[in-house]
């Protein structure tokens, strides 16, 4: 029979690619905001079960709950299983508040499901455009997570 886990993390977890590139960073009690200019990737380490039952793990879908505003969007989305790139979502132009439920915007299927093997990274690229005067780009990261199947 097919069990289907979850594992995620608080958006408190992630952490820019480039440490000190961003203007701020804002820990809050309902995830992390990040405020700057130009493109910045941002990276989730998910508690990765790799085998479950004596079964490997396959993962089925991703998610990150996010809130955008003053022109930041999300533009690609990658997965990694240790140094291993296994999914990859691009051409995205993610923007809105996606922070409190599932939704379209925020939920990555895995086709097909792809077998773990060391542990998970959720890649999230932001665009937050040129700067303007009076204006920061923002984005805030609630949580990210997945979806894991084992059979």
């Amino acid at each position: 029979m097919s069990k289907i886990q979850a594992s995620w993390v608080h958006g408190a977890a992630v952490v820019p690619e480039r440490e000190g590139y961003f203007v701020t960073r804002r820990n809050y009690r309902n995830g992390s905001a990040f405020k700057t200019h130009g493109k910045e990737w941002f990276l989730f380490a998910v508690p990765t079960p790799v085998l479950v039952d004596s079964k490997r793990a396959k993962l089925i879908k991703a998610f990150v709950l996010f809130e955008t505003g003053s022109g930041a969007r999300i533009t690609d989305l990658e997965v990694f299983d240790g140094g291993k790139k296994i999914a990859t979502f691009g051409g995205l132009s993610l923007t809105g508040n996606h922070s409190t439920s599932l939704d379209q915007s925020n939920s990555w299927i895995i086709e097909p499901p792809i077998s773990m093997t060391f542990g998970l990274a959720i890649c999230v690229r932001v665009d937050f455009g040129n700067p303007q005067v009076g204006s920061v780009p923002a984005i805030r990261f609630a949580s990210a997570g997945v979806d894991l199947l084992t059979d």
